[in-house]
């Protein structure tokens, strides 16, 4: 009898514990299946991404840097099958952390501890076109912004909702830390996009952007709209990368869909392994 009773318990415990386990890797997977439903904010498809580091005893002046990657990118666009091409600092979701804190042009400094911070990214101006992310108000950037043009900049839509809730932020114009001492006039709003993944609470991230000719950054990522699978095109852009410069070369090469799978890879593991269970 004992013995029995100890085979009941046993049993009643596994089927606990199995029941358990398959509630669980019920509910990961949903929540999984969920996740990747999330709209990025952007179009991922068909985007080659290529990454690219100049050194700094050979482009050593902001012109250099500038007129190297807006060469790159007039080339890029050349290419029969490419759709758009851009530049950007930090692609969406990416893990680099560029931020800085910034006061409103016309408005009392912020209280201690209180000031907040901007994400910001240094882009060519087909970068919005290049991702597909939506302009909500005002403009984007233009040929024409250069180094010697206004200073400007574009925020996202979260900025503008929490700085501006009832208020045009056309016009304005913000100080932020890491770009110089004049004054940026915002000229656009664009739509907010996951920054860190796909379960971002999107409502935390203010975003900045700002032109590439004004802000010129050495170590940049291209990124090359295809009509079709876009790895097909990475020999090809190599090929105009080395017609400007044959020594510099790009690493980090892959697509925004891989970026997006690999910002859910922890996620869908855990769920693999619980399943498996």
């Amino acid at each position: 009898p004992t013995r029995s009773r100890a085979r009941r318990f046993l049993v009643t415990a596994e089927l606990a514990l199995s029941l358990t386990l398959l509630v669980g890797s019920g509910l990961m997977l949903r929540s999984f299946m969920r996740l990747t439903e999330v709209n990025p904010g952007f179009e991922s498809k068909n985007v080659l991404l290529m990454k690219l580091a100049l050194p700094p005893l050979k482009y050593d002046t902001p012109q250099l840097i500038s007129e190297f990657y807006r060469s790159l990118v007039e080339r890029a666009q050349s290419i029969s099958g490419v759709t758009s091409a851009a530049i950007a600092n930090d692609a969406p979701l990416s893990h680099y952390n560029y931020n800085g804190g910034f006061r409103i042009e016309g408005r009392p400094p912020w209280t201690k501890g209180e000031s907040p911070v901007t994400e910001y990214v240094t882009i060519s101006p087909d970068y919005f076109k290049t991702l597909g992310i939506a302009l909500l108000k005002g403009r984007l950037f233009t040929p024409y912004d250069l180094a010697n043009s206004k200073r400007v900049v574009i925020i996202n839509q979260t900025m503008a909702l929490r700085f501006w809730p009832e208020a045009d932020p056309l016009g304005q114009q913000l100080r932020i830390e890491w770009a110089g001492d004049e004054p940026l006039e915002i000229v656009g709003v664009v739509a907010d996009v996951k920054r860190w993944g796909l379960d971002d609470a999107e409502h935390e991230t203010l975003m900045s952007y700002v032109p590439h000719a004004q802000v010129a950054y050495p170590n940049m990522t291209l990124l090359v709209r295809t009509e079709t699978h876009s790895l097909s095109f990475v020999a090809e852009v190599k090929e105009e990368l080395r017609s400007i410069d044959a020594e510099q070369p790009a690493f980090g090469v892959t697509t925004m869909e891989q970026v997006i799978r690999d910002s859910v890879a922890a996620r869908q593991f855990n769920m693999m392994i619980l399943s498996l269970f």
